[in-house]
């Protein structure tokens, strides 16, 4: 071959590796540990299954942009983000949401607090946190609790209507119940004097009387019942592949830093 031809060979083939360039036709994968979600495989998919929260803070709240937010809420969409999906998430009063839960089709509900009473009504990814279930009292009431027994003399106890600390009385036999819509409701009642005792919750109590204008330093725990762990509680008909992709999206945040720089974001270590 002439030098002329050869240059002429050499030029085609040039241009024709600088056209596959251009298009992108290369045959490299996502990127070694990443899984197809991670390495932005294309447009989000809907995951196919109705997200329900609550007004909860830190965990789950609405923003100033009315969607949800907070603890909770951004593992949530971690998980989808990792999974490649996207779906919209609902806040709903918690005995809606929960009844919705128990029905499906295919709905997820957080955060839930996994108990016995609970344990076969749904299915679980977490956990997520775990919190005290705790009594609370006026600072002033000179209430003192030393066991459940004691608990039953005690007063009314305002608690939300189907949570599990609800559930809870309800299996142990207490007759002195008054259920709420919410957590800021049973706290109004105790500070009104209509309820004595407010079956609260570690994670938030002090938030919740912020929020509601009252000083933390006017309740009392009275007396701690359970720690209760957190998770996304799924309606039983749904799939179990899809739980087992959850909980392993889940785990995978927590192996990472993930969920430990989302939590710290909310000062829970």
């Amino acid at each position: 071959m002439s030098m002329k031809n050869a240059g002429h060979c050499i030029g085609i083939v040039c241009l024709l590796f600088a056209l596959v360039l251009a298009c992108g036709c290369s045959t490299q994968g996502p990127a070694a540990g990443m899984g197809e979600g991670e390495a932005g495989a294309g447009t989000a998919k809907d995951a196919g299954i109705r997200i329900i929260t609550e007004e909860f803070p830190p965990l789950s709240y609405a923003g100033a942009d009315g969607k949800a937010t907070g603890l909770s809420t951004e593992v949530v969409d971690g998980i989808l983000t990792r999974l490649n999906q996207n779906a919209d998430i609902e806040i709903l009063p918690w005995s809606e949401g929960y009844n919705l839960a128990l029905a499906g089709p295919r709905v997820a509900l957080y955060s839930t607090g996994r108990s016995d009473e609970r344990e076969d009504l749904f299915k679980w990814v977490g956990p997520i946190v775990a919190f005290d279930q705790t009594l609370y009292a006026r600072n002033d009431s000179g209430i003192q609790i030393t066991s459940l027994e004691a608990a039953k003399q005690a007063g009314r106890i305002g608690v939300v209507k189907d949570d599990s600390r609800h559930l809870f009385l309800v299996e142990n036999h207490f007759d002195t119940i008054a259920t709420c819509s919410s957590d800021a409701e049973c706290l109004r009642s105790l500070m009104a004097g209509t309820t004595d005792l407010w079956f609260g919750s570690s994670a938030n109590a002090a938030d919740i009387a912020r929020r509601e204008g009252i000083d933390p330093s006017a309740l009392e725990a009275v007396y701690t019942v359970r720690t209760v762990p957190m998770y996304i509680a799924f309606s039983t008909d749904t799939p179990d592949n899809v739980i087992a992709d959850w909980q392993g999206a889940l785990d995978a945040m927590k192996q990472d830093g993930t969920f430990a720089a989302i939590s710290g974001k909310y000062g829970i270590v």
